[in-house]
């Protein structure tokens, strides 16, 4: 079964789950769910004239179907048990771009002061903005659009910072104010993004569990801070507590700066009415200057969910739905969570404490404390015990550097003997393997055959539980083809295959070569023409300065 039909089959359940909900052919706005009302005074609904898929209700709402001279093929429908949800108007084929989208705020992610509040680089000197006294890292970033929000706000205030008067612990109180504070602003400064912020639903509150001692105190803090400290009253502790609770929910971690940087947060409010799902048929990049593009990796037929993943495929079903109810509330029920052996891959895998030829998996699979079955023998093990031994694995292999080599195989064959041979530990070793083999000056005959046979693995459980178009299979295809090239070759040079295997295994990397190149680029701009769109823009910016100026000097 080819990897799109084998996905369609996983995935049909969603498209019968909301049938009754699609048949349905009212006017209404694609994103807000506005509907025509007769004899009303609001302004009626617009049909788009180039796609005639969807109506809006506003050119706001317009903009956010239509860019460039294309319509996004998707609407936002409802259902008592989902909430809004993201379907396909249409057929949609793999690579195609499903949305663009600009950040509708960017800020702080810690608390940590330590951090400019324009471009989140780590500072290692005290430099502070002379007008509010807030950390910057130079002249450049005191200007910068971002900071200048919160700038102006504390300064019509009288509220400064300045570093001889303000201990570290009310600085560091005030940086976690940043970001509610600047989602907060855009009500008056940017109404357009405060709109699409306030569709976003809040879930922290509600279903924090066993981290709502935090939030709590979190709010308390900021909302003290905003209401009491800095003496505003635009905005209630609802507000405040909203507006943490959105971004708690649904904020994107940025690493803007890299190493030399401190994590920043950026809220896209489309993207965030998109579902999750554990096996999904989209992915997206960030460019430098932040924008989002959503494309498909596989076909969507029109009617079905278009999904995306909070969190990585490559890890194991425990972990993953573990760390999804910690991190954003809800349980999780997708296909590959719904099945123990994650589509016969058997990456939460244990070798059998007692049988040692079977592997253990977790009995009752909406039970995360349920004891875990072996599938050979009757063996049944609690689950406290199977989570030692995979969080003593899990940090014996969470190094800061990768290790040698020899190590890591070493580590490899080891673990192989207490975990099943697909067990996410084990993938995640070979994959750092595969990189660390290219990052290797000169391979011997036998490590360029290893490193082939790791690509192969890789990419087959890996494509089982995150197939199609991904920006991860075309990275590994790219370094298992150019080692088989290179096998080829001397192969060929030395006469050991035929020259009909040679041409044979020729076509096979210029397949593979055009599929890697697919993954990586296809359904998203190319990295040169938006760098060319960038140079033309800031020429543009520079010429209209230069009119000004010559204007106001003609007058």
């Amino acid at each position: 079964m080819s990897v799109p039909s084998l996905f369609n089959e996983r995935m049909s359940f969603i498209k019968l789950e909301n049938e009754e909900v699609h048949n349905t052919e009212e006017e209404q706005c694609f994103l807000c769910g506005k509907q025509n009302k007769t004899g009303s005074d609001d302004v009626p609904l617009q049909q788009c004239a180039s796609c005639q898929k969807i109506w809006y209700c506003s050119e706001d709402h317009y903009e956010v179907h239509r860019h460039k001279d294309r319509c996004f093929p998707f609407l936002i429908k409802r259902s008592p048990t989902k909430g809004r949800f993201m379907v396909a108007t249409r057929d949609i084929e793999p690579l195609e771009m499903i949305l663009w989208e600009k950040p509708a705020v960017i800020g702080p992610y810690t608390k940590d002061a330590s951090g400019c509040l324009q471009c989140f680089k780590h500072m290692t000197s005290e430099r502070e903005c002379s007008q509010c006294g807030l950390p910057v890292c130079s002249q450049k970033c005191e200007q910068g659009r971002l900071h200048q929000e919160e700038c102006r706000f504390f300064r019509n205030r009288s509220q400064l910072f300045p570093k001889e008067e303000i201990n570290v612990k009310t600085r560091n109180a005030t940086q976690t104010c940043i970001t509610p504070l600047r989602m907060l602003l855009k009500r008056k400064t940017d109404p357009k993004a405060f709109a699409r912020i306030e569709m976003l639903m809040d879930h922290a509150t509600s279903k924090l569990g066993a981290n709502r001692g935090t939030l709590n105190m979190t709010m308390l803090k900021v909302v003290c801070m905003i209401r009491e400290q800095f003496h505003c009253s635009d905005f209630t502790k609802t507000d405040i507590q909203r507006m943490i609770g959105i971004l708690k929910t649904n904020g994107m971690k940025l690493e803007t700066a890299g190493e030399n940087g401190t994590p920043g947060v950026a809220l896209y409010p489309i993207y965030c009415l998109i579902n999750h799902a554990c096996i999904n048929n989209t992915n997206y990049v960030k460019y430098p200057d932040l924008h989002l593009e959503l494309r498909s990796q596989l076909p969507i037929k029109k009617g079905t969910e278009i999904l995306t993943r909070y969190i990585s495929s490559t890890v194991g079903n425990v972990r993953r739905r573990e760390d999804i109810e910690r991190y954003w509330f809800f349980r999780c029920e997708c296909p590959r969570c719904s099945d123990s052996t994650e589509f016969g891959t058997f990456m939460s895998g244990v070798r059998c404490f007692q049988c040692r030829n079977g592997f253990l998996l977790q009995s009752e699979i909406n039970d995360l404390a349920s004891d875990w079955a072996c599938n050979r023998c009757s063996s049944r093990v609690p689950h406290k015990n199977v989570n030692e031994v995979l969080t003593t694995i899990e940090k014996q292999t969470d190094l800061d550097a990768p290790l040698c080599i020899e190590t890591m195989e070493e580590m490899l064959f080891h673990y192989q003997k207490l975990l099943h041979p697909n067990n996410y530990i084990i993938i995640d070793i070979m994959h750092n393997l595969i990189h660390l083999y290219a990052g290797k000056e000169s391979l011997t005959r036998p490590e360029k055959e290893r490193k082939i046979q790791l690509c192969h693995i890789v990419l087959d459980i890996l494509g089982r539980v995150d197939p199609g178009f991904t920006t991860w299979r075309g990275t590994l295809l790219q370094e298992m083809i150019h080692t088989l090239m290179v096998i080829s070759k001397e192969d060929h040079n030395a006469a050991r295959i035929s020259e009909k295997e040679f041409h044979r295994r020729l076509n096979y990397c210029s397949r593979k070569l055009r599929e890697a190149k697919l993954c990586l680029n296809g359904g998203f701009t190319p990295l040169e023409v938006y760098l060319k769109e960038k140079e033309q823009q800031m020429g543009d910016l520079e010429n209209d300065a230069w009119e000004r100026e010559m204007t106001d000097e003609n007058t």
